[in-house]
């Protein structure tokens, strides 16, 4: 994550994130800061990597139809309903692995 000077950790978080989608899958990052909405935390202690960071959850809405995965050695794209979205959240919150 890069600092931002002057900003709160919450908005360094947004703008890292939205960074993230531009370079990840194209979504234009002014795009992203206006439509990501903070989620929650993931942590993880059964990984090596989960063990040393802290997940932060978003949601955002984009158009699909602009979105390309730039990273497609890492990166596969799900698409969900909201319906489909929400279900897999009340999942999540369970702990149960899906």
């Amino acid at each position: 994550m890069n600092e931002i000077e002057g900003k709160t950790i919450f908005e360094m978080l947004k703008i890292n994130a939205a960074r993230e989608l531009n370079e990840e899958v194209g979504v234009l990052e002014e795009e992203a800061l206006n439509n990501l909405h903070f989620i929650g935390l993931i942590n993880d202690d059964k990984t090596e990597v989960g063990q040393v960071h802290v997940g932060v959850v978003y949601e955002c809405k984009v158009d699909k139809q602009r979105v390309e995965v730039k990273e497609d050695d890492t990166l596969v794209i799900k698409w969900m309903t909201g319906e489909e979205a929400k279900k897999q959240k009340k999942i999540m919150r369970l702990g149960q692995n899906f």
